[in-house]
């Protein structure tokens, strides 16, 4: 994953960090703000521009909810 020529995959796995053995999908699915620093932080992580452009829309919706306590998505907002 680490040529620097190459964009990666969505289907690729990451090799490190918090979500290592996930695909960059599956990350974007639970934490699309993780893909975003990884795009501004390392230098050999490159996406297509469609994908990095769609990287940074799923993470601004993200950011809208970090700093509010939803409740539980399972329970449509209310807490288990």
């Amino acid at each position: 994953m680490k040529n620097q020529n190459t964009t990666i995959n969505l289907k690729g796995q990451l090799n490190f960090g918090m979500h290592k053995g996930k695909t960059i999908n599956q990350i974007l699915e639970e934490d699309p703000t993780y893909i975003r620093w990884c795009i501004e932080n390392i230098s050999w992580f490159k996406l297509s521009k469609k994908d990095e452009e769609m990287v940074y829309l799923l993470a601004e919706e993200a950011d809208k909810y970090d700093d509010y306590d939803i409740g539980c998505f399972e329970c449509l907002g209310d807490y288990c």
